[in-house]
């Protein structure tokens, strides 16, 4: 369980047998952008051992210029797509009860809040409907979120009092968040 919640670090960051990826049969969606979230998160399940090495052997460049940071895209409404998906197989599998507190965690980190920020910062003419929706959709999949081990271990307390009010008014949020992040800009100079 805690492989699938704890953010070790997406595909690039590992090895994967190759009977394990033939024999679970899971396969990236297509046509969908974020799919390396579907998989790296389903795949975890039918492992049957882990190591870890102790130093870095993927550096990560982040490039402005590249498919995640291009802003008003359609493409990133894919990631609501993606995590439902998940979701469904993982109950289809057998593997939502098993790992129910990592399952809710992803759905509250990644569905949830990543993807009402990434609509909050990459689209000009933010999408308040979906971005509403999204946090619906968690108070109605999971009503106690906000109790979740991972969540509660793993969120600061400011994630936590931002994503309290975003759960709260969402809309609310999305239309003072630039003010917001103007004052803080002020604050920090």
């Amino acid at each position: 369980m805690d492989l699938i919640a704890y953010p070790v670090g997406g595909i690039c960051c590992g090895l994967w047998k190759k009977s394990v990826v033939e024999e679970s049969g899971i396969t990236f969606p297509q046509h969908l952008k974020y799919e390396d979230n579907y998989w790296s998160s389903l795949i975890k399940c039918f492992l049957k051992k882990v190591a870890f090495l102790p130093e870095i052997k993927y550096y990560y460049r982040q490039n402005s210029v590249s498919t995640v940071h291009k802003r008003n895209v359609s493409y990133h409404f894919d990631r609501v797509e993606i995590e439902k998906k998940l979701l469904a197989d993982v109950k289809k599998l057998g593997f939502y009860n098993k790992y129910y507190q990592a399952w809710e965690y992803i759905y509250i980190f990644r569905y949830a809040f990543n993807t009402y920020w990434i609509y909050q910062e990459q689209f000009d003419q933010r999408p308040l409907l979906k971005m509403r929706q999204v946090i619906i959709d968690l108070r109605k999949e999971f009503p106690n979120w906000n109790k979740n081990e991972y969540y509660m271990e793993i969120s600061n307390q400011k994630g936590k009092c931002f994503n309290y009010l975003v759960s709260k008014a969402p809309i609310l949020m999305a239309l003072c968040y630039p003010i917001i992040k103007k004052a803080r800009h002020r604050r920090n100079k």
